[in-house]
C-alpha cells in the first residue's frame, strides 16, 4: 500500500441544542477530517475535534499543521504489510502536546485506509474485538430545570444504565437529586465538574454528594492542580476520574504514579488516536486504574466509530460515551449515522477499517476549508 494523496477538511457541524458545561457552551462544532488515498483506489477517513481548553488546539491552527506538516510526511509512504501499520503510526504520527487532534485525524485515516487495503478491521491492530456489542451511557448537560425534567424523562424511557451529570460550581444539587429521583437506584450516576472547583470547595461538594450514591466524580479540580488530587482523594469516599488533566501518555504515567485518580477518561481525539489511547489503557491496567471511554461533543459518526472500536477492544470499561449521531447533530457525514439504540445498545462494526463510509454529498455542505496534497 502506497499513500498517494491526502486531503484535509475543516467542517462546521451544527448541533440540535446548545451543550453547556463549566468550560464551554457550543451550538456548533468545528471538526477536522482527513482523507488518505492509496495507489489501489482505496480511501481512508479520520476525524479530530480540537478543543483549546483541553489540548490548546484550535480548528484553524490544527488545519494548518495537518496541511503543512503532518500530511506531507504521509504522502508517498509505503506500508508493505499489516505488520508495518503501527510502526508507521509510531514514527510519523506519535502525538505530542499541542498536536493531539491532528495526529488523531491522520492516524484514524491511516488505520481506515490500511484496513480496507489489507481487508481487516482497524480493531485487529489492537488485539481485535473483545465483544460484539456495547452499551452507551448518556450525559446530562447544564440545563434549566424544566429542560432537565424533560431530559430525564427521555433517559428513563431509553433505559440506559449509566448517566453523567454535568456540574458547575454550586450548580449541581438540584440536578443530581432530580436525576436520582427520576431514575432510581438501578442507574449508576457520575458527576463531571469540568475542573470548576478548588480543593476546599471540592471536599465540601463531594461530601454533600455521598447520599446520592455517586459512582465517581470526573475532573473535580482544574488542569494544573493535579498535585492536589491525592489530598482530595484522602478526604473523599467518592472515586475521582481524570479527564482534562489527562491528554498525553506521559501525563497518564505521571498521574498513575502520583495516585489519587482511580479512573481515567479516554477520549480518542484528545489523546491523539487509538494507539495512544491503548498505551494509556495499558498504564491504567498496570496501576489498577479503571477506564471510561469518552467522546467529543459535536463529533461526527466518523470519530464515534473510532470510539466504539476503542470500547470494544479494551478488556473492561466502566462507561462508554458517544454515538449520538443525529440525536445531537443536525447533519452527519454518513448515510448511516452511528447511534445507540434502546438501553444504549449498539453493535460493534466488523467491516474493514473503521467500519464507516463517508458520503461526499453529505460532507460537501459542511466544508468551510480544504486542502489537497499529492
Amino acid at each position: 500500500m502506497k499513500i498517494c494523496r491526502a486531503e484535509v477538511f475543516l467542517i462546521r457541524l451544527p448541533l440540535r441544542l446548545t451543550v453547556r458545561h463549566a468550560l464551554a457552551a457550543r451550538r456548533v462544532s468545528l471538526n477536522l477530517l482527513v482523507k488518505l488515498c492509496d495507489d489501489q483506489g482505496n480511501e481512508g477517513w479520520g476525524e479530530g475535534v480540537p478543543r483549546d481548553y483541553v489540548t490548546g488546539e484550535n480548528a484553524e491552527s490544527s488545519f494548518e499543521h495537518l496541511a503543512a506538516v503532518l500530511l506531507p510526511t504521509l504522502v508517498g509512504t509505503h506500508v508493505a504489510s499489516p505488520n508495518h501499520v503501527l510502526p508507521v503510526v509510531m514514527k510519523l504520527l506519535s502525538p505530542t502536546p499541542g498536536n493531539q487532534t491532528c495526529c488523531c485525524a491522520a492516524e484514524l485515516a491511516l488505520l481506515d485506509l490500511a484496513g480496507k487495503a489489507f481487508h481487516r478491521s482497524a480493531a485487529s491492530w489492537f488485539g481485535g474485538r473483545r465483544r460484539n456489542s456495547v452499551r452507551y451511557s448518556v450525559v446530562l448537560p447544564l440545563l434549566e430545570p424544566a429542560e432537565t425534567t424533560s431530559f430525564l424523562a427521555d433517559v428513563r424511557s431509553l433505559g440506559v444504565s449509566h448517566l453523567k451529570v454535568k456540574a458547575e460550581g454550586e450548580r449541581w444539587p438540584e440536578t443530581l437529586a432530580a436525576a436520582r429521583g427520576a431514575l432510581g437506584d438501578g442507574v449508576t450516576i457520575a458527576v463531571d465538574a469540568n475542573g470548576s472547583w478548588d480543593l476546599e470547595a471540592a471536599v465540601g461538594h463531594l461530601r454533600e454528594m455521598e447520599p446520592y450514591h455517586v459512582a465517581w466524580v470526573e475532573q473535580p479540580l482544574p488542569r494544573g492542580r493535579e498535585h492536589e488530587i491525592p489530598l482530595l482523594a484522602e478526604r473523599s469516599a467518592i472515586p475521582l476520574m481524570a479527564d482534562e488533566s489527562l491528554t498525553t501518555v506521559e501525563e497518564a504515567a505521571l498521574l498513575a504514579r502520583q495516585g489519587g485518580y482511580r479512573l481515567f477518561n479516554l477520549r480518542v481525539s484528545k489523546l491523539g488516536g487509538l494507539a495512544a489511547a491503548h498505551r494509556v489503557a495499558r498504564i491504567a491496567a498496570e496501576n489498577g486504574v479503571r477506564l471510561q471511554v469518552g467522546c467529543q461533543v459535536g463529533e461526527s459518526s466518523l470519530l464515534s466509530a473510532a470510539g466504539r472500536l476503542l470500547g470494544a477492544t479494551l478488556p473492561d470499561i466502566e462507561a462508554l460515551e458517544g454515538s449520538y449521531g443525529i440525536r445531537l447533530l443536525e447533519s452527519d457525514v454518513t448515510d448511516e449515522p452511528y447511534e445507540f439504540g434502546q438501553e444504549g445498545s449498539a453493535p460493534v462494526q466488523q467491516t474493514p477499517g473503521l467500519g464507516i463510509t463517508v458520503a461526499p454529498e453529505r460532507l460537501a455542505p459542511l466544508v468551510t476549508r480544504s486542502a489537497v496534497l499529492v
